[in-house]
């Protein structure tokens, strides 16, 4: 139940600083609920879907600073349900506040989203390279038979997206849909189509090249936060790497509450 004790238990969760490896099921996925949850600078290596974000009530989630990439398809040898998706989202939740996927790098080969997004998404600022497909003779299931779609069928259209709230801006993408071909089904993103040209992103690393087109094009975004208040987040470079040095080993870090930090006067957790 919404007003039961398990409610408490989906507020304020810090995920940060983790490596999740080959996993075939949801990587990140509250069952009943999340509000205030920060999901930031984690690694994500072979994870069929990184993000099930589908419960019951939501809010004021931040998606931040992480990457992702993989090596090999999913599951057993050649299976035809590997795909996967980034973010397994449902229009459903009863949403509390704006969720927020800011300066992720991916590297992909499944779609963002496959039958939904959730309101009040706000995804900017993401260097996204989607792997191009493997050459015609290769056989098919290598890691990446052909280009994924950018979205699936989504039961959100894009007509919908102000209305809801969503936004799909200022990223930087390599994939051929991106972002005239969206946009001509009605999808109103904006931003770069470009390789962010990342140092070796099947290994893992996604810093970027001095002549990435990520560099210095990051905008700015105000982060609404639980009590109230927002919060100004201004990186340079979209994406989730920063620079070189220890002082960007964890960029965003100093967004995320320190532990026992209050709670706040937000909505707090839905009871009706």
């Amino acid at each position: 139940r919404e007003d039961g004790p398990l409610a408490t238990l989906a507020r304020r969760v810090v995920i940060r600083d983790n490596t999740f490896s080959f996993i075939r099921d949801n990587t990140i996925e509250p069952e009943f609920g999340a509000l205030d949850w920060w999901i930031v600078n984690n690694r994500f290596q072979d994870c069929y879907k990184t993000f099930s974000l589908d419960q019951e009530f939501t809010g004021f989630l931040y998606i931040i600073g992480n990457h992702g990439w993989f090596t090999v398809r999913p599951g057993p040898p050649c299976d035809e349900h590997a795909s996967g998706e980034l973010m397994k989202l449902s229009t459903r939740p009863r949403c509390e506040g704006p969720s927020y996927a800011l300066h992720n790098s991916w590297f992909l080969r499944g779609p963002i989203a496959k039958k939904a997004l959730l309101p009040g998404l706000v995804h900017r600022n993401n260097a996204i390279l989607a792997c191009a497909g493997d050459p015609p003779d290769s056989p098919w299931c290598t890691p990446c038979p052909r280009q994924p779609a950018f979205f699936g069928k989504l039961k959100t259209p894009g007509a919908e997206w102000p209305a809801l709230g969503i936004e799909f801006a200022d990223d930087v993408v390599r994939h051929t849909h991106y972002p005239d071909k969206l946009r001509a089904e009605g999808y109103p993103v904006s931003g770069l189509r470009a390789d962010p040209m990342f140092a070796d992103p099947a290994g893992g690393n996604f810093a970027i090249d001095a002549e990435s087109p990520c560099r210095d094009r990051a905008a700015p975004v105000a982060l609404q936060l639980v009590d109230g208040t927002t919060r100004p987040l201004h990186r340079p470079h979209v994406g989730a790497w920063q620079g070189a040095g220890e002082e960007n080993d964890d960029p965003f870090g100093h967004l995320v509450p320190k532990a026992g930090a209050d709670l706040g006067d937000g909505p707090g957790v839905p009871t009706s």
